[in-house]
């Protein structure tokens, strides 16, 4: 079913796909196979940028260097993938999951489907988000903390999703040994 979206996305929609054209897209495909880890961020960043329905890889990609071990890659990561969040990705209310999505009315089409679908990933994909953002606010660097909570008051700010989880994160902080991890977004 997806494979036939993108083939429609395509079809309804030339402009945009040809505006990203055979030689940029082989660009990209070089600087994914063989370019820095900045250089590779910042093409898989342009890919979910441009759709990200039709972008999962690059999520998961995105996801997969945001997990990695070294902080600075996965800050870098996870700061590409909130300001993409941010940014228009996701839409100005919360997302649902397809259980909650009126399947049963008669004018629900494939495409409602496959968007349907779609936003239930996404809000697993950003429940997983969650998840590394909370492994880097227990780090034992501060400036990690410390960013890792600018990101976490980011989301909470500009987006409706998971607000119950982001708090938790922001109020555990609270308790935090060194005060200068939280400082800033005390009242």
């Amino acid at each position: 079913m997806l494979l036939k979206e993108e083939a429609a996305y395509a079809e309804e929609n030339p402009r945009l796909v040809d505006a990203m054209g055979t030689s940029d897209r082989a660009f990209l495909s070089q600087i994914l196979s063989g370019g820095t880890s900045s250089d590779k961020l910042s093409a898989l960043t342009l890919m979910a940028q441009s759709s990200p329905l039709h972008n999962q890889r690059a999520l998961e990609s995105l996801k997969a260097m945001a997990g990695k071990k070294g902080r600075q890659e996965s800050l870098k990561a996870l700061r590409a993938l909130v300001d993409l969040w941010v940014g228009g990705a996701s839409p100005e209310r919360k997302l649902k999951y397809l259980a909650d999505q009126p399947l049963g009315h008669p004018e629900v089409t494939d495409r409602h489907l496959i968007v349907w679908a779609f936003e239930d990933w996404f809000k697993k994909y950003f429940f997983s988000l969650l998840q590394i953002l909370e492994q880097l606010t227990l780090d034992t660097l501060t400036y990690v903390r410390t960013q890792a909570l600018t990101l976490v008051f980011t989301l909470l700010r500009d987006r409706p999703e998971q607000e119950q989880n982001l708090l938790k994160l922001m109020v555990h902080k609270l308790g935090d040994v060194d005060k200068s991890s939280y400082g800033k977004y005390r009242p």
